[in-house]
């Protein structure tokens, strides 16, 4: 079944590539204070020398893809828009990551891998941080009376290449406007291929921002992996990406247990 979405901007026009292979290629800098840098972090895996994408949740949790850590391995989440030499005390928290059940049976799957997992925190996210909405898509459905197949505003924001410490232009959150078709996927990812920008490695677990309303913009789904690159650009133009609603029960179960407020779910009204 072929679930479209056409996708613009929630931060302004497309903007051209700056240079290759940097975080989001094609996209640009999040601004600073905007709500994309204020809920976007950075996942270190140094076991790996690796770097990820994640997103806010709770004052205590963040979202991100589960291949991005084994299973029960501590990470660092940065809170700098810029994650180079920022490791230092108050930009960074260790974090405990607990993945998705269905990962671990399926992540060698072609489709619905269930590539997604919740670091939690030693202590609280910075004061300018905020947890974002995630997105109930059968209730969005509802609310509209129909399947999501109506103009809405998106963007995905990632930090790029994911050998970061090696890398030229990676570890710098982007923002990357889209104004293509989301497609439904299995029964819990989407399908998106870009034209005027492309993802990269160490976009995983980045965010897909929706805009349903003149009010609410929440998290529809987290990028789980690269699919296809073409032309003259160096990362991913066929991006896979996990859905959040699929797994409502599991995340809010994970943030009882770790005694986490709940996470804000919209539910076709202000949540």
């Amino acid at each position: 079944m072929r679930l479209t979405l056409i996708v613009s901007t929630v931060l302004g026009a497309l903007i051209v590539v700056f240079g290759p292979a940097v975080a989001i290629e094609g996209g640009r800098p999040a601004p600073k204070g905007s709500p994309v840098a204020n809920s976007v972090v950075a996942v270190y895996n140094a076991a790996m020398d690796t770097l990820c994408t994640g997103v806010v949740v709770t004052r205590t949790a963040v979202m991100t893809a589960a291949h991005c850590a084994t299973a029960d391995e501590a990470v660092t989440v940065i809170f700098q828009t810029d994650t180079k030499n920022r490791m230092e005390e108050g930009a960074a928290i260790a974090a405990h990551v607990v993945a998705a059940p269905v990962w671990h049976e399926r992540k060698n799957t072609q489709i619905d891998r269930g590539d997604v997992a919740l670091a939690l925190l030693d202590r609280p996210v910075p004061p300018t941080y905020a947890p974002v909405v995630l997105l109930d898509v059968d209730a969005v459905d509802r609310a509209r009376h129909t399947t999501l197949r109506h103009t809405a505003r998106g963007t995905l924001a990632g930090y790029g290449n994911k050998s970061w410490s090696r890398t030229l232009g990676a570890g710098h959150l982007r923002v990357l406007s889209l104004d293509e078709p989301v497609w439904a996927w299995g029964t819990s990812e989407f399908l998106v291929e870009t034209v005027h920008g492309s993802v990269c490695e160490g976009d995983s677990g980045g965010p897909l921002f929706l805009s349903v309303s003149s009010d609410v913009t929440g998290i529809l789904a987290i990028v789980s992996r690269s699919l296809l690159n073409y032309g003259d650009r160096l990362c991913f133009h066929r991006v896979g990406l996990t859905a959040v609603a699929p797994f409502r029960t599991w995340i809010d179960g994970v943030l009882t247990a770790h005694r986490s407020e709940p996470a804000l779910w919209w539910q076709g009204s202000r949540p």
